[in-house]
C-alpha cells in the first residue's frame, strides 16, 4: 500500500509474495478456503499458503535439457511481487514451494526454462474456512 495515500502502520515495510497466495476474492479460479490467519504463526501460514497454491496449480515439465513452468495467473498479474517481473525471478522465487519432484526437475535442467501461466475463471463460488491443520486446497480446473 503506498504510504502517502494510508497511515504507515497499514504499509508493509517491504514487500512479501506471499500475500498473493494468502488473499482469496472468491472466484473459482483461486482456492475454496480462506484460512484464518494468526500473528504468531503468520510466517508459517503464508509459507504454508504459497505450498498449497503452487502445489495444486502449478506445472513443471523436463524436454530434454530445457524445462517449462506453468504457474497460476496471479504470478503473472503480480510479477514484480517476486523480483523483478522476469519469468527467471518468478520460478526463482517460488522453487522453494514446489513440490520436491518438480523442485529436481528445475535443478536438473540445464536448457532454457519457458515460464506459461494458467487461465483464470472470475466464476463466483462458496468459500469455507480451512482448519488450522489443513493439508491442501480444492482448484477448479478453468477451459
Amino acid at each position: 500500500l503506498p504510504q502517502s495515500k494510508y497511515p504507515p502502520r497499514f504499509a508493509l515495510a517491504r514487500s512479501d509474495a506471499r500475500i498473493n497466495f494468502a488473499l482469496n476474492c472468491g472466484s473459482a479460479g483461486g482456492p475454496d478456503g480462506i484460512p484464518v490467519y494468526r500473528a504468531h504463526t503468520l510466517d508459517a501460514q503464508l509459507d504454508r499458503n504459497a505450498r498449497y497454491v503452487l502445489r495444486a496449480t502449478a506445472q513443471v515439465r523436463a524436454s530434454g535439457k530445457a524445462v517449462s513452468v506453468t504457474l497460476p495467473k496471479i504470478c503473472q498479474w503480480y510479477a514484480d511481487d517476486f523480483g523483478k517481473g522476469k519469468a527467471a525471478n518468478l520460478v526463482k522465487c517460488l522453487e522453494k514451494y514446489l513440490s520436491a519432484e518438480q523442485q529436481e526437475l528445475l535443478r536438473a535442467a540445464s536448457g532454457a526454462r519457458r515460464v506459461k501461466f494458467l487461465p483464470y475463471s472470475f466464476v463466483c463460488r462458496p468459500l469455507s474456512l480451512l482448519p488450522d491443520d489443513a493439508t491442501s486446497c480444492q482448484f477448479v480446473d478453468t477451459p
